[in-house]
């Protein structure tokens, strides 16, 4: 309308201009639709007409069965969301072609393919279809890759969750055996004290105060105690491996792991099993990366001599997992996993949005002024003090007395 009076045109009616708009944005996103479907290869376009037609493996469309996936974490349902992972990528589309239109019309066209069904996109015009299955795709790969590492870190947690309580139920188990072990080492000493005073023999002491035979039969018992003291979570979480193994192979063939500084040991780790995996080795090669912290794994994991494969894949799992949650280590084409610095605000923005802030954002500028403040308020401190003008605070013998603030009353 701006244009029109700017150019002395008479306006037309509103419903004409209303008409004139939805004109304009039909084109706008047949133009769209053209910039995507333009950019995609022949066998791209046919599997992607493929999403809305029925098939007899999933027993409904593919599009149908890459939505519909479980959230309970399990090895059959981290796989049913690798296997979903696979069908996207094997369709063969290049995420980069979303940069072909504006971002707000690539969003309009993910938020309508998210939601619409089949049976509805099938009666699309063709290029509408199949740019918005394409976006669909597009969307599909990142949610999908989420819900894997998602999945794959509840998974890794809980199988050091229920080590952990395992190990404290059997602690809490063992109180009464605990007890009574104490009191027969207490009794022990104080035999051994006796022989001491006396100038007998400790074992003749021993025997008549405490009783060798009973000594000999809580061995076992202290054996017991001493290895659930010194157990570690790795140990039992190893005990599960054979849950791991379900999914751990196709969990790392499916991911890039990313990572730089210390971590960058965890990636050179997770190529080795990686190796292992298509080699189908039982025993990993001798020299792998120990990217591992904790003194105590390094010790369980190489006991005997060798690289213990179980330990050692179950450990690097765990690692992942921390590194996937610290933002150390990242997965492209992720939205929740993705380098640190993907989330920031690029320079020319940042430096727009630091213009509107209400304070100062110069660090010198910023920090001598608070220097200021602060000398300011010191000083005016220190004058209503000398004049003993503040409730409380005193001054006694060049020394700062408060007064004790009275207890607040219960309600």
């Amino acid at each position: 309308m701006e244009g029109l009076k700017s150019e002395r045109f008479i306006l037309p009616s509103p419903n004409t201009l209303e008409r004139t708009g939805i004109a304009g944005r039909a084109q706008a996103r047949k133009a769209a639709a053209a910039e995507i479907v333009g950019g995609l290869g022949a066998a791209v376009l046919t599997k992607i007409d493929d999403l809305v037609v029925n098939n007899a493996s999933f027993g409904m469309t593919p599009l149908a069965w890459l939505r519909n996936f479980e959230e309970a974490p399990t090895a059959t349902n981290i796989n049913g969301l690798l296997e979903r992972m696979r069908y996207v990528r094997d369709i063969g589309i290049d995420p980069s072609v979303a940069k072909a239109i504006p971002e707000f019309r690539f969003t309009q066209l993910v938020r309508e393919g998210g939601v619409a069904p089949a049976f509805l996109l099938s009666d699309y015009s063709i290029n509408r279809r199949r740019a918005t299955l394409t976006a669909a795709a597009i969307d599909l790969e990142a949610k999908l890759a989420d819900a894997s590492i998602q999945m794959f870190d509840r998974i890794i947690g809980g199988m050091f969750t229920r080590a952990r309580r395992g190990r404290e139920r059997r602690y809490q188990d063992s109180i009464q055996s605990v007890g009574q072990l104490m009191r027969l080492f207490g009794a022990t000493i104080n035999a051994l004290d006796g022989a001491v005073q006396q100038g007998g023999d400790p074992l003749q002491f021993i025997d008549d105060m405490v009783g060798w035979h009973r000594l000999v039969a809580a061995k076992p018992q202290v054996d017991a105690l001493a290895d659930l003291a010194g157990e570690d979570a790795l140990v039992k979480a190893t005990e599960r491996y054979a849950t791991l193994r379900r999914f751990s192979p196709a969990f790392l063939d499916t991911f890039v792991f990313k990572a730089a500084g210390s971590r960058s040991q965890l990636i050179k780790a997770i190529d080795v099993l990686r190796e292992a995996n298509q080699r189908k080795a039982r025993d990993l090669p001798e020299g792998v990366p120990i990217p591992f912290a904790n003194k105590q794994w390094k010790r369980l994991i190489t006991e005997g001599g060798r690289v213990d494969h179980r330990r050692y894949e179950t450990a690097i799992a765990a690692m992942l997992r921390d590194g996937l949650r610290a933002g150390d280590v990242w997965v492209e084409g992720t939205r929740n996993f993705q380098r640190f610095d993907a989330y920031l605000l690029h320079t020319r923005v940042a430096a727009k949005v630091a213009e509107q802030l209400p304070f100062e954002t110069d660090a010198s500028t910023y920090l001598a002024d608070r220097a200021r403040n602060l000398d300011w308020r010191l000083r005016r401190f220190a004058k209503q003090l000398k004049g003993g003008k503040l409730d409380g605070v005193s001054v006694e013998r060049d020394r700062l007395k408060l007064e004790q603030l009275p207890s607040a009353q219960a309600f």
